[in-house]
């Protein structure tokens, strides 16, 4: 059974849709049976109603409650403040700090450092030193000679000791035109393979004849065959003053291939501070000189004695200012 104070409010808004509030109230106050509250409430009309208050609850839920903004106030900038400067005192940038504790930048400089032993030199023009090893010759050398001086050319002479005695002239005209005399030993030994006392005998002996004959010091050597250790191109260096000479073209004119080849392996091994080994003991060299000689002059190269090109010899060296 259902009571007339359960649903009241329900059903007023609904009978006051189909009009008949009041007989609904006064049938309700009656107490009708369940069967007769369905049959005379759920008419199409009342039904009708119904739907109707059930659209109007709806809505007056949905203004009742309170609304979403879907669109989220924008969220406010916030600015990074600025360095507050004290007074009398400057604010420096980090790049101004950066620049002045930078060093400033490494320059290369080039500078004349003296060594022990040398194969070529790292000179700034196009120069070059003909050498020739193992005379005096009585006769190739006086004609090598006349080719060097038709020429305008000077050139470095390694001589042995034993040879300047004999051919004392000869030694002298070396001197004479221009050209540089050096050490090259007395007998043409291994070096490498003597003691110290013997080595200093070889130099020794050849730089007293040199001296003798020529009135010349010798400033430098060249150990037969190349033939040299490391500990004793120190010691050289110190006792004697003399830097080792060695090459880094050889024509192997001593193999005797022929003129035309030991010209043409001196001009294609030449380069900007060479130092070129020949033989004035070999006939092959000496007609190869005037060849060799206007092929190189006609690349641009002076010709210096080796004295002369270890002075022009530079080598890298960083500085963070030049002096």
């Amino acid at each position: 059974m259902w009571h007339k104070g359960s649903n009241e409010q329900w059903i007023q808004r609904a009978m006051a849709m189909d009009g008949c509030y009041e007989r609904t109230m006064l049938q309700f106050s009656t107490h009708w049976s369940g069967r007769e509250i369905f049959r005379h409430m759920f008419t199409p009309r009342l039904l009708t109603s119904c739907v109707g208050v059930f659209l109007l609850n709806s809505c007056a839920v949905a203004q009742d409650s309170p609304q979403v903004n879907v669109n989220p106030a924008p969220i406010a900038e916030t600015s990074v403040p600025e360095p507050v400067e004290s007074a009398g005192a400057e604010v420096s940038s980090p790049d101004a700090t950066a620049t002045a504790q930078t060093p400033p930048p490494a320059t290369t400089v080039y500078r004349n450092i003296p060594r022990n032993s040398y194969t070529a030199v790292n000179p700034e023009n196009d120069v070059i030193a003909l050498t020739f090893d193992d005379g005096p010759h009585k006769t190739l050398t006086p004609k090598l000679l006349d080719v060097l001086k038709s020429r305008n050319v000077r050139a470095t002479f390694y001589v042995l000791g034993s040879l300047v005695q004999t051919h004392p002239d000869i030694a002298r005209r070396i001197v004479a035109e221009g050209h540089e005399i050096a050490n090259h030993s007395w007998t043409h030994p291994y070096f490498s393979r003597l003691s110290r006392e013997a080595v200093q005998r070889e130099l020794r002996r050849t730089e007293d004849i040199i001296k003798e004959v020529t009135g010349v010091t010798t400033k430098n050597y060249r150990p037969p065959y190349g033939a040299i250790t490391s500990s004793q191109k120190q010691w050289i260096y110190e006792e004697f003053g003399y830097p080792t000479i060695m090459w880094d073209v050889d024509p192997l004119d001593w193999r005797r291939p022929g003129a035309s080849v030991v010209a043409q392996r001196i001009l294609d091994g030449t380069r900007k501070g060479s130092i070129v080994l020949a033989h004035d003991i070999h006939p092959g060299t000496i007609e190869a000189m005037p060849a060799a000689i206007d092929g190189l002059k006609a690349r641009g190269f002076q010709f210096l004695t080796v004295s002369e090109l270890l002075a022009r010899d530079r080598t890298a060296v960083e500085a963070t200012s030049v002096e």
